[in-house]
């Protein structure tokens, strides 16, 4: 009978340990760069936004107006910051401490806090976004 192990002369491998979320996104951020995939996130949000509007725009038959292109260019900053403190949490963290902490580490809760707050800003901009239209 065929035996793989017996061709290969080595022990099988173990599978890998299960990665967490923040491991693996750790892992991505650090193949591909941070500006890298903030540029690219960013620029996909920002996207959608614009994209979101200008559809609501048209299902309601609404005009473009000036607050409309206002709002626009506030909810991709908006979108900008929820990123940037969604890929930069530790940026953060020292920024928010910089002069009450020195040399002390950020815990996983605060870095999730900081993380979620992006996620939270982003989904309240979009939020927004369709509530502009209803």
């Amino acid at each position: 009978m065929f035996n793989w192990n017996d061709r290969f002369n080595s022990e099988p491998i173990p599978p890998p340990e299960p990665e967490t979320f923040t491991q693996r996104m750790e892992r991505f951020i650090e193949k591909h760069g941070k500006g890298r995939c903030f540029l690219v996130a960013f620029a996909v949000l920002a996207v959608l936004l614009i994209a979101i509007i200008i559809g609501l725009s048209i299902h309601t038959n609404a005009y473009f107006e000036p607050g409309m292109v206002v709002f626009a260019l506030i909810g991709v900053g908006v979108i900008a910051y929820g990123i940037a403190a969604f890929i930069y949490a530790h940026g953060f963290w020292e920024f928010a401490h910089m002069f009450t902490v020195q040399g002390g580490e950020p815990t996983d809760w605060a870095i999730f806090k900081i993380r979620m707050h992006g996620v939270f800003m982003i989904g309240l901009t979009y939020f927004f976004a369709v509530a502009m239209f209803f």
